[in-house]
Order: C-alpha cells, then structure tokens, then sequence
C-alpha cells in the first residue's frame, strides 16, 4: 500500500475534511508497515505539524533516501528517538537502479 499524506496548507489545512480523513488513513498505515520510506523530504522543522503525526505512529524503520540522508536521519532521531531511521544517501533515480537497498 502507499500513502502520499498531502502536505496540509500553513494556515487551517489540517482542519479540513479531507486532510483529516488522509491522515487518519496513512496512520493506519504507517502502524502497519515494516517500513516507511520517505523519498528527498527534509523533515524541515517548519513543518513538523504536516508530519509529526506520522512519525509518531512508526512502528517499523523508517528509511529516509535523500542525497542529504545523513543530516536528515540527525534530526529525525533528535526529535523522534522512538524511531528507527535508515539513511540511504543517493537520488531516487540512483535508489532505483541500485534496486532500492534498504527495503530487503
């Protein structure tokens, strides 16, 4: 199964509808999966309300495949402990022709 949790809009995305019920559904499955992948997203601080959420509901690793993978996977654990994070440091197009090391 894959989830793209849309990003919520700064202001009141996260009330809406829509937003809630996408949420509530890629929680379940994140909870779910041995692994989450998560491909070129920063974690970026300033939107922590978009993903928090989902970070808190892994139970499995998270893979991060990101050229910055290392940085990323840092702050994923300052702020997320509780989760296990896999760095993969290439592109996705690199991540693909390497036949997606991390997932097996």
């Amino acid at each position: 199964d894959r989830i793209i949790a849309p990003v919520p809009d700064k202001t009141q995305g996260m009330q809406q509808a829509f937003i809630r019920d996408t949420y509530a559904k890629a929680v379940g499955v994140v909870r779910e999966s041995d692994v989450v992948v998560a491909i070129g997203y920063s974690f970026n601080s300033h939107d922590r309300g978009s993903y928090k959420t989902l970070l808190n509901a892994i139970i499995g690793k998270l893979l991060i495949v990101s050229p910055d993978a290392d940085d990323v996977v840092r702050a994923v654990n300052r702020d997320f402990p509780h989760v296990s994070v896999q760095a993969i440091k290439a592109t996705f197009k690199h991540w693909v022709a390497g036949s997606f090391p991390g997932l097996r």
